[in-house]
């Protein structure tokens, strides 16, 4: 079923208060409390008045069911404010593309930067999704932060990754892992980037434990942080800052959304 988006970009539920049926009561009872206190009514005025409520939401759930929509958009109207601002004080270094590992049109007129781990599988499973989107919309570019774990092998992939991008090589290695259907190693790793047509073994070997290398991990890190962004995946799709995965449709939504708004 597809997500309102929303709802995606607030991540905030606000439909828990009516999870149990005598949520409506205590709503109700809140409500004629609060007025018993103001004017003084008796118990039975207050029973009453519960009577009252009860009745009318019950009889008419869509005003409900509105109110909680309209605080639902007030909500994430505020959130994604936030999240302009947030975007708009990193502007700089979300900016600074320029070298990245990418896979796409350098010319497409929506960019992607993804903030991702070849060992997590939510990650994974966001690559793969993007692959597909860019199969059948060639003005999409994805660019990678890469936001390993602390993990020797998340660390190692991050590093080659940049490594075979220093070669231009990137988006074969970044095929190769994807369809690779056996785990990942270190070893595993540098013999699907070393077997790539065209590699420079010697320079691949030296660029992964390169300090800029190592030095772009932490920067990565650091910038994701500011972001709010503590795990991998996280995205940023125009002025949209995302830090879960979701359904394919809604992320078609949200890149022409952002397309629409050029």
């Amino acid at each position: 079923m597809k997500k309102q988006l929303s709802i995606l970009l607030a991540t905030t539920v606000l439909l828990s208060a009516c999870n149990k049926k005598d949520k409506t009561q205590e709503a109700a009872k809140s409500t004629a409390d609060q007025a018993a206190e103001q004017t003084m009514f008796s118990k039975a005025q207050v029973a009453a008045i519960e009577q009252i409520v009860h009745k009318y939401v019950v009889n008419n759930p869509n005003v409900l069911a509105e109110s909680i929509m309209n605080l639902q958009k007030q909500v994430a109207d505020k959130q994604q404010d936030q999240v302009r601002e947030l975007l708009k004080q990193n502007k700089a270094d979300l900016d600074k593309v320029t070298g990245l590992p990418f896979v796409g049109s350098s010319t497409a007129d929506v960019t992607v930067l993804m903030f991702g781990d070849y060992t997590d599988p939510k990650s994974k499973a966001m690559f793969k999704m993007y692959q597909n989107i860019l199969q059948k919309d060639k003005n999409v570019r994805v660019v990678f932060r890469f936001l390993p774990d602390t993990s020797a092998l998340a660390q190692k992939a991050a590093r080659v990754a940049m490594a075979m991008s220093e070669q231009g090589l990137f988006d074969k290695f970044h095929e190769k892992v994807l369809n690779t259907t056996e785990p990942l190693t270190e070893i595993s790793l540098m013999d699907i980037a070393g077997n790539i047509p065209g590699v420079n073994r010697g320079k691949l070997d030296a660029d992964v434990d390169a300090g800029k290398t190592k030095e772009a991990v932490v920067n990565n890190r650091a910038l994701a942080e500011k972001l709010g962004i503590t795990q991998a995946p996280g995205y940023i799709i125009g002025e949209f800052l995302l830090k879960q995965p979701i359904a394919p449709e809604d992320l078609d939504l949200v890149i022409n959304k952002t397309r629409g708004k050029k």
